[in-house]
């Protein structure tokens, strides 16, 4: 899901109505929208980073800090009150 798909589907519901986070697919705990943070998902590791968080690969470093096979794509992360 992309951030279009996702406000398409928000602006079908109530405004007014509180965001709420399940722990995982099965349910088992809920919780509110904390916070959120825009950033880079990298699939292949299943890491979150945020832009302040990313290292510069363009300075004499370059080598010593890429991660080969990394697959980034602008996300946004959201965290529950938990």
């Amino acid at each position: 899901m992309n951030v279009g798909d996702l406000i398409e589907i928000l602006e079908l519901m109530d405004p007014t109505a509180t965001v709420i986070l399940s722990s995982d697919p099965e349910g088992n705990s809920y919780a509110p929208l904390e916070d959120y943070a825009e950033g880079f998902y990298d699939s292949k590791y299943s890491e979150f980073h945020r832009p302040e968080d990313v290292v510069d690969t363009t300075g004499e470093d370059f080598e010593e800090n890429d991660v080969p096979g990394k697959q980034e794509t602008n996300a946004v992360a959201f965290w529950p009150a938990f």
